[in-house]
């Protein structure tokens, strides 16, 4: 593939068009293992007042989607390193740090809606288990008085 490059200061260097095409061709190279069948994607990002060229990984199984990292900031960290390895490693290192990251908030986020649901399931079994008391002491002390078991299930089916 020809890269062309702008004179700067001295230094050649990819322009950015460039430089996303060359991120899209060799991102995937300096990611782990265990996220190579993962597919990049690249897209623009509407940020305020500013447009970004943002980049995913897709997949499947355990991580379907992971955080964005700007290619903008990596051409910027290419700028001033000269050294399109670099960036892309530290852009590959930034992504897997981010998703480990979210796998840690997610553990987290499942522990807290089980927390609550088991929070919520023992609420409603000890209002049932407090109302069933309460109406077989009212039923008792209704039977104390006087009451036959006929009109005890008389008052019984009237109110439900």
């Amino acid at each position: 593939m020809y890269f062309p490059n702008v004179f700067l200061g001295g230094i050649f260097m990819m322009n950015y068009e460039i430089f996303k095409e060359v991120v899209a061709e060799k991102f995937m190279d300096y990611m782990p293992s265990q996220y190579k069948d993962m597919k990049l994607d690249i897209r623009p990002v509407e940020k305020v007042n500013v447009t970004l060229d943002g980049m995913n990984l897709i997949g499947e199984g355990d991580i379907t989607v992971t955080p964005t990292i700007y290619i903008n900031d990596m051409y910027t960290h290419y700028q001033k390193t000269d050294d399109l390895q670099e960036a892309l490693q530290t852009a590959a290192s930034r992504m897997e740090h981010a998703i480990k990251e979210l796998t840690g908030i997610l553990l987290i986020a499942v522990f807290v809606i089980v927390f609550t649901a088991t929070l919520a399931v023992l609420n409603i079994s000890n209002t049932v288990r407090s109302n069933i008391q309460l109406r077989q002491s009212e039923n008792g002390m209704l039977r104390a008085i006087g009451m036959t078991n006929k009109t005890l299930t008389a008052i019984i089916c009237t109110e439900n």
